[in-house]
């Protein structure tokens, strides 16, 4: 549920093929700066349902389309989404799977394949995957906790789909 703090991907919920199969029900045929303001309007809409502020970045095709940026969020929200958005960029896939396979691997954290200085592992961040052509851009989300924000992630885009 959005709404729950919990941060261990490995978490019941949290497996590496449920992420995998996020990740594939998630892909479009086309991915436009229209349609990133009509994700970007579910995405502000579902944080204000649930009463939890979700700062949101939409990346596609090399710039920032759509930024939120709620009251009770700040520029610690910004670095983060920032990192997200790389992490994404770099591997092609949610940040949720990244921290779950390198954990799955026995990688940690700070011992992780990736430099925390520019990425991040933690839940938050989800490609544009537009079918044909590949990763476009990417989706982030900085506010009440890892499992919340890609919950979060994945509910925006089921609606927008």
């Amino acid at each position: 549920m959005i709404g729950e703090r919990k941060q261990n991907p490995a978490a019941p919920g949290f497996e590496l093929a449920e992420l995998i199969s996020q990740e594939e029900e998630c892909r479009f045929d086309h991915f436009t700066q229209g349609d990133a303001l009509r994700l970007g309007e579910i995405m502000v809409s579902i944080s204000r349902e649930v009463s939890m502020p979700f700062g949101v970045e939409i990346f596609l095709n090399g710039m920032v389309v759509f930024k939120y940026m709620p009251e009770g969020t700040g520029r610690l929200n910004d670095a983060w989404m920032e990192k997200k958005i790389e992490t994404v960029l770099t591997t092609g896939w949610s940040t949720m799977r990244v921290w779950a396979t390198h954990e799955a691997i026995g990688v940690h954290r700070e011992g992780g394949m990736l430099p925390n200085d520019k990425y991040i592992m933690c839940g938050g961040g989800f490609p544009i995957f537009v079918n044909g052509v590949g990763v476009v851009g990417a989706i982030a989300c900085s506010g009440p906790g890892d499992q919340a924000e890609h919950e979060f992630l994945v509910e925006s885009l089921r609606r927008f789909r």
